[in-house]
């Protein structure tokens, strides 16, 4: 036997041709030492490393992290897309600027679809781009759909959420302009709110070539009203209770073919005796069949259960808070 060698077995190892001492592979797999080209017909991953393809997941050293003073290896560096961080940067920016409108605009809540998605006339829409709109709010969401199917609405949430575009945009996509007669009434119980209203109808209504609006309200001689109704009778009227209803007892006013009766701000013509009295009758003297829509900010439950008289299985939307919707009667 030959000389013992201190460590014991480790002196038996043979060596492989063509090398000059032991090949140590875990000291190649620890990085401790750069693979050689002796090594690669006894240590097969080292022809991949020789050769410039990377070597397997299982086999590669562990990465040593790079000190505070020293430059990062091209392996530490993140991967960095310009063109993707570019993308991210102008999405970032234009959702603080979404932001900051819808803080300043007039909606508490706005919808993420388009005017588009409720299939109203090209006129309309061309008119709604024109007025720079474009997502409904939530209340006009929940009910333009279904006001512009003739269905009765009967909708309460707070100044500044849209209701007023509802019946506009309902009543404007229902509209037959061909007759000369009134077809759509709105009842509101100021002059200053009627104006309003016209507005509104005369804005969205610009690109109808036929269609006329009108409004009539106490203090002004009805002799103005008189003329306006025989000489350019208004598909859409606009007015307070009493002189509404002074045309139509003096046979001025014909609303036998109306098709959509509209209270706006019902809690105030509702709130007077004198006042409720002739909206009671202004709507005794329409026809039957027609659609009825009710708009108010605030409602207490005996003008709401009066309101429903008026109406046929109306399509109830409350928000009772800002920015929270509730639907009823569905």
């Amino acid at each position: 036997a030959g000389p013992q060698h201190p460590r014991g077995r480790r002196a038996d190892r043979r060596v492989p041709l063509g090398t000059s001492r032991p090949l140590r592979t875990g000291a190649i797999l620890r990085g401790r030492r750069r693979p050689r080209a002796s090594d690669a017909h006894v240590f097969p991953a080292a022809r991949g490393r020789l050769s410039g393809s990377p070597l397997p997941a299982r086999l590669r050293p562990p990465q040593r992290p790079s000190s505070s003073g020293a430059m990062a290896t091209e392996e530490e560096l993140p991967d960095f897309d310009e063109e993707e961080n570019a993308e991210q940067k102008e999405s970032k920016e234009e959702a603080g600027k979404e932001g900051g409108e819808a803080k300043k605009g007039s909606y508490a809540a706005i919808h993420a679809s388009g005017f588009r998605d409720f299939l109203l006339k090209p006129e309309l829409l061309r008119a709604i781009v024109d007025c720079g709109f474009e997502h409904p709010s939530e209340v006009q969401h929940e009910c333009i759909p279904q006001a512009i199917l003739g269905t009765d609405v009967l909708c309460q949430a707070k100044s500044g959420m849209g209701k007023t575009a509802v019946f506009v945009l309902a009543c404007l996509q229902q509209l037959d302009a061909s007759e000369k007669a009134v077809r759509t009434l709105v009842i509101c119980h100021t002059r200053e709110l009627a104006y309003q209203i016209k507005h509104e109808f005369d804005r969205f209504a610009k690109y109808f070539q036929d269609v006329k609006t009108g409004v009539v309200y106490g203090g002004m001689p009805i002799a103005q009203d008189r003329e306006m109704l025989r000489d350019n009778c208004p598909h859409v009227l606009i007015g307070t209770p009493g002189r509404v209803l002074g045309l139509l007892r003096e046979k001025d006013l014909k609303l036998n073919k109306l098709t959509q009766f509209v209270l706006d701000e019902c809690d105030k013509c509702l709130d007077k005796f004198d006042m409720r009295k002739d909206v009671q009758h202004i709507f005794a003297e329409t026809l039957k069949k027609k659609q009825v829509m009710v708009f108010s900010a605030a409602m207490s439950p005996d003008p709401r259960s009066l309101c429903k008289t008026f109406m046929q299985d109306p399509h109830e939307i409350r928000v009772d808070e800002e920015s929270k919707l509730t639907l009823h009667g569905l």
